[in-house]
């Protein structure tokens, strides 16, 4: 064999090599886009809830008549993955609804909000489970706490709503809507 016949081309070594390195980079490229999506998606549900719950406060506020106005409340529907603006009345104004989504709400284990959404199942589908609504004159946030009496209602005290992946549900991505018992909210 002569020099330039070894020079001549790619073998099939090298063939078997560079589509290796193709192949690896494009998984790490698919990865990387797919966390980057998964993560997307978890932002946009946490914003849009965090835009519910700011509009359930500021139509509760603007709401007209003094203590007797229209007061909003939001749902939290852990079972069906939806989260409901609705009326004094009961009456759906807007509805966020997750279920065709990836993602899901959970509640932090120390949240009475955890402790509401376990008292839910228990309830009658006929009753409306309310479990944040905002004060007219105030606009401090209040939690039902069934299944006492409906009427029994305590500060939020700080609770939180955590949008995660259904794929996978106790690690990242995840975003926390914080309600602060004055009707603020903060995300992190």
């Amino acid at each position: 064999m002569k020099n330039s016949e070894l020079t001549k081309g790619f073998g099939i070594l090298e063939r078997v090599i560079v589509i290796g390195i193709s192949l690896l980079v494009m998984y790490l490229l698919i990865t990387a886009y797919q966390k980057f999506i998964d993560q997307q998606r978890v932002n946009t549900a946490t914003e849009n809830a965090a835009n519910l719950i700011q509009k359930a406060r500021t139509l509760t506020l603007s709401s007209r008549g003094g203590t007797s106005g229209l007061f909003y409340r939001i749902q939290f529907n852990v079972a069906s993955n939806y989260i409901e603006l609705r009326d004094q009345n009961g009456n759906s104004i807007e509805k966020l609804d997750l279920a065709l989504t990836p993602v899901f709400i959970d509640f932090p284990t120390t949240s009475q909000f955890k402790k509401q959404a376990e008292c839910a199942t228990a309830i009658p589908p006929a009753l409306t489970f309310d479990m944040l609504h905002f004060e007219r004159l105030t606009g401090d946030a209040k939690i039902y706490t069934p299944p006492a009496t409906w009427d029994s209602i305590c500060a939020t005290n700080n609770n939180s709503i955590i949008f995660r992946l259904k794929k996978n549900p106790t690690g990242d991505p995840s975003r926390t809507i914080k309600i602060f018992n004055t009707g603020s909210i903060q995300i992190l």
